[in-house]
């Protein structure tokens, strides 16, 4: 008996086991010695970690009768880490797929998820940004307008409610519903043989003539039109009916960001007046 208390003496003096209360604490840092109160076992270093009892899967499997919550770590197999054992399920449980639980989203995909409850951003009015390569891709911002950074291509039914953004060319090879502002900064095609769209502007502009002129004679006018490109698409239409017998001979981008109008005669004199036009030039 002498020799076992003098032995377990040593052990407490050279090693760093200190016993205070109900807390035991093992440390290599002497003037740590109070130890945490909630705490049966306190174990303290800033040099040194934890070493759990290491084992491979077969002997991890062949502990006798575990109790519940017994912690090891695996050292082989692909599934090698810590594992806990869980007395309710009679299993044994790795600590990372149980840290990856059902209420995280997982890098292999998730199963079992509810579209009514489960959804992918924040729950604070703060914006959402996706990146790869560490540049920016895609913005929704804190007011749900979303920005696209480089090419998309969109090949599924789309409904967008919120203004958005393109940086690059667009692609849309399904239906696609736009209820709010769309910016492209790029081309777009629209389906899968489509052309590919560098702008769409839309212009409203007033033009005015008072002098009357003869059948099958025109007048033209030359409006300023920013951006409009040499070779666009014009479609032009007035937003009140062009006195009888005038109508629009022709429209198109004469010089860059000009738009050239004629309006021509088919009967009697007439005077064109004032009128307001509503153009779509499309690049």
């Amino acid at each position: 008996m002498r020799f076992f208390l003098i032995g377990l003496f040593s052990l407490i003096l050279f090693t760093g086991l200190q016993v205070h209360a109900q807390t035991v604490v093992i440390t290599d840092n002497s003037t740590y010695t109070t130890g945490q109160a909630s705490s049966v076992l306190d174990v303290y270093s800033v040099s040194k970690g934890f070493l759990a009892p290491r084992m491979t899967q077969a002997q991890r499997i062949a502990i006798s009768t575990p109790s519940d919550g017994l912690l090891v770590y695996q050292t082989d197999q692909s599934t090698k880490g810590f594992y806990f054992y869980n007395a309710t399920t009679s299993s044994w449980t790795s600590l990372a797929t149980s840290l990856a639980s059902s209420s995280n989203w997982s890098l292999t995909g998730n199963s079992g998820t509810n579209s009514g409850t489960n959804f992918l951003g924040t729950i604070d009015k703060i914006s959402l940004r996706f990146r790869t390569n560490n540049i920016q891709r895609l913005l929704i911002d804190s007011v749900g307008n979303i920005s696209f950074t480089g090419n998309t291509t969109i090949t599924g039914t789309t409904t967008i409610t919120s203004n958005t953004s393109v940086g690059g060319n667009l692609t849309v090879t399904g239906s696609n519903t736009t209820t709010g502002a769309t910016v492209m900064n790029g081309t777009v095609q629209v389906g899968s043989v489509g052309s590919s769209l560098t702008s769409i502007i839309k212009a409203n502009f007033t033009l005015t003539n008072n002098t009357s002129f003869d059948y099958n004679s025109v007048i033209s006018f030359s409006v300023p039109v920013t951006n409009a490109a040499i070779g666009s698409v014009v479609y032009l239409s007035p937003t009140s009916t062009l006195s009888s017998p005038l109508f629009i001979a022709y429209a198109y981008v004469k010089t860059a960001g000009n738009l050239y109008v004629v309006i021509g005669n088919s009967g009697n004199a007439a005077t064109l007046g004032t009128v307001t036009f509503n153009a779509i030039i499309i690049n």
